[in-house]
């Protein structure tokens, strides 16, 4: 347990009973724990400069600034901070203009406190978090020769294929038992190899062609 690492987390939302809700649940999570919290964009990142945090769940309707500025924002400090964005709507053009801000993942408000979780874990990991039904709208934007899969070698085509399929770098790790540092290695060569920048584009590329059950 003592070598555990504990997500930080952020939460911006309009509604302050809202976030007093989630942050109420996080105390059952033992890997994740609340850093601040800010109903106001421009408090939260004036906070965040002082307090850098591993996650940043972003609701898209703030007061003072739309979602996606306050994410590019973020990104623009250029740190490592993961942006998980959340809407009340489920339209999948607000999740396709999220992703192609920069944004890590994007979850409507009507999923579970368990989803909200696992997303959290999953861009904090390194990959895209998206459902599947804004995944499969979201491929529909990318264009990459499905050819290019012939380049991959046995286990790099293993990796992609979880990749694809939503699992994390320490998942994959166990699954294949592999070291991590191995596994990011593969991800990277894949990327390189697809010529793809983004682990969104891998489950974009594998929905596109077909490749997920």
């Amino acid at each position: 347990m003592a070598d555990l690492q504990i997500i930080n987390v952020a939460i911006a939302d309009h509604q302050q009973m809202t976030l007093d809700a989630v942050c109420a649940s996080f105390h059952s999570e033992i890997d994740m724990q609340i850093a601040f919290t800010s109903n106001s964009a421009a408090q939260f990142l004036e906070m965040l400069k002082l307090q850098p945090v591993n996650v940043c769940v972003v609701d898209l309707l703030l007061p003072d600034l739309d979602g996606i500025e306050l994410l590019r924002r973020i990104k623009a400090l250029r740190r490592h901070e993961r942006v998980l964005l959340c809407s009340s709507s489920s339209d999948v053009d607000i999740a396709r203009r999220s992703i192609n801000a920069g944004a890590d993942g994007f979850i409507d408000k009507d999923s579970s406190l368990e989803q909200l979780f696992s997303a959290i874990r999953t861009i904090h990991n390194g990959n895209i978090s998206l459902s599947i039904n804004f995944a499969k709208q979201i491929a529909k934007d990318h264009h990459v020769n499905s050819s290019s899969l012939d380049c991959l070698g046995q286990r790099e085509f293993e990796v992609f294929n979880l990749i694809a399929r939503g699992f994390s770098t320490n998942e994959i790790s166990q699954k294949l038992f592999l070291d991590q540092r191995t596994v990011s290695t593969h991800k990277r060569r894949i990327l390189e190899k697809l010529g793809l920048t983004r682990a969104s584009e891998i489950v974009a590329y594998a929905l596109r062609h077909s490749l997920l059950d």
